[in-house]
């Protein structure tokens, strides 16, 4: 099974997230809408965390933590 690629969409605009999430939707993106930083950070961290279950090894991991921390700094 391939993974849908996954957009994660900024914006206090709640109307524009949803055209363009339901637009990238019918193209077959999988998208999740944060408001505002806080959602921003609270998104990557449960996708940080999803991943981390199920990455193959510890390098995996170990780039996407550090991915996580960089975005984290922002």
């Amino acid at each position: 099974m391939t993974e849908m690629p996954h957009i994660l969409m900024v914006d206090d605009d709640q109307d524009i997230c949803a055209l363009v999430a339901d637009f990238l939707g019918a193209q077959g993106y999988r998208v999740t809408m944060a408001g505002d930083g806080i959602a921003m950070r609270q998104a990557l961290a449960a996708d940080v965390a999803d991943r981390r279950l199920h990455a193959g090894g510890g390098a995996g991991r170990a780039a996407l933590l550090q991915a996580h921390a960089r975005l984290a700094e922002c």
